[in-house]
């Protein structure tokens, strides 16, 4: 006896959320247009970073206080100065976020030793942006990464992880 097949309807949720229609072609132009101008642009991701590091800061006060913390608004912080470091020419910045957002991407609660290595990206962060550092190869962002990434693999030995990442 053969078994019959069944199709799936699957529900496109972001669509529900957004609706149907689509970005105008000139919206969408503009968008690109303002992203090539800021492409690069050490600057911009300056004034993006200064507000990340407040929220950050933000983040490690209420933890101090006793105050609960989510996972999400580390995750939140740390993901977009990865990811807008690359984008607007801090490659310095995004390579010493990349294994605790590793770390953080898979957190189900914030403890001590999570928070620590926020707090430890956070003055990373600080210094490079204050000495305006672009280049990942730098000497000093190349210590801040292997620090880092040390205390990195100390949290996933204690804490039985595996790493996600692979650097060249």
């Amino acid at each position: 006896m053969k078994k019959k097949s069944r199709v799936f309807q699957v529900v496109n949720q972001l669509k529900q959320k957004v609706g149907i229609g689509g970005f105008s072609a000139a919206g969408i132009a503009r968008a690109q247009q303002r992203l090539d101008a800021c492409s690069g642009s050490p600057k911009l991701f300056e004034q993006i970073a200064e507000t990340t590091l407040v929220d950050m800061a933000r983040i490690l006060r209420a933890y101090e206080s006793g105050k609960a913390v989510k996972p999400e608004d580390l995750r939140v912080c740390v993901l977009d100065l990865k990811a807008n470091g690359q984008m607007f020419g801090y490659k310095s910045i995004t390579a010493i976020c990349v294994d605790v957002l590793d770390i953080i991407q898979g957190l189900d609660g914030v403890n001590d030793d999570v928070m620590a290595l926020f707090n430890s990206l956070y003055m990373s962060v600080k210094a490079v942006l204050d000495n305006k550092i672009t280049n990942a190869e730098n000497k000093v962002v190349v210590h801040f990464d292997m620090e880092i990434g040390r205390a990195c693999a100390r949290y996933r030995q204690k804490h039985g992880l595996k790493s996600r990442i692979f650097k060249k």
